[in-house]
């Protein structure tokens, strides 16, 4: 089935020669997200502190210029997702939030032509915008061990480690149709 609102904007831009004269849709959507739950050594499971929210759409098409010429334009959530814990416990004692957040939206315009009654061609032209957000403990910094209440040490895991080794190495190909190579050995330290 062929979209015969402003969705055509989006799906199928020849969808829009079944819309006559002007139409304006819009679309507001709410959303849940359930059972969304953080759990680690220092945090029971923690719920998500906004697990509500809502999508907006919007399309606007027209007749334009000849019976058988449509033009659209749209603004459409495409898709995302996202996380958010404003009060979670970090392993240095203070508590802090967490949150990712991704989001996609697109901007969309088209152009439809009804060449005969079996028979329509549309063409899009799209921009889209994709936003990614993270916060991980902003406002918590780390300035040597600390005590938990118990009066022994907190246990601290860093996210990354540092090698004293490094390593490099160096191929070139001296001639295509034969086995040469030069070659650099690796060096270590």
């Amino acid at each position: 089935p062929v979209s015969r609102d402003g969705n055509a904007i989006n799906i199928n831009p020849a969808g829009m020669t079944q819309i006559k004269g002007t139409r304006y849709d819009g679309s507001l959507v709410p959303f849940w997200a359930f059972n969304y739950k953080h759990a680690d050594e220092v945090n029971d499971e923690a719920s998500m502190d906004s697990p509500l929210g809502i999508l907006a759409n919007q399309s606007y098409v027209t007749q334009a210029y000849h019976p058988d010429l449509r033009f659209g334009v749209g603004v459409f959530v495409s898709g995302g997702t996202g996380v958010g814990y404003k009060d979670l416990n970090t392993i240095y004692g203070t508590r802090d939030e967490y949150s990712a957040v991704l989001g996609v939206t697109k901007l969309a315009s088209a152009v439809a032509w009804q060449a005969n009654d079996k028979l329509s061609l549309g063409l899009g032209l799209n921009l889209t915008y994709s936003s990614t957000r993270q916060k991980l403990f902003p406002n918590t910094s780390f300035d040597g061990p600390k005590k938990n209440e118990g009066n022994s040490p907190t246990e601290v895991r860093k996210p990354y480690d540092v090698s004293d080794s490094s390593s490099a190495s160096y191929t070139h190909n001296l001639d295509n149709s034969s086995d040469a190579q030069h070659s650099v050995p690796h060096l270590y330290s």
